[in-house]
């Protein structure tokens, strides 16, 4: 049979299930802030990028354009 002082033994040295609750949702709280940090990181990379292949795909159209006028000029 456990004694108050047994129980106050266990009480001080073991986390109750209360307490390990709130530690899993204060957990989750900063695994879920660093997942969206690490997406809007993600999401400005990607745009940034689809800029510059958009930049580049308009200088061909551009380039190629005045390339094939420059054709039919004679010097």
């Amino acid at each position: 049979m456990l004694t108050k002082n047994d129980k106050d033994w266990v009480i001080g040295n073991f986390a109750t299930k209360y307490e390990l609750t709130s530690e899993m949702a204060k957990m989750e709280e900063r695994i879920e802030s660093k997942a969206q940090k690490r997406h809007n990181e993600l999401m400005n990379l990607f745009d940034g990028l689809a800029k510059e292949v958009k930049d580049n795909e308009e200088f061909r159209l551009v380039t190629n354009h005045r390339l094939d006028k420059l054709e039919g000029v004679s010097f």
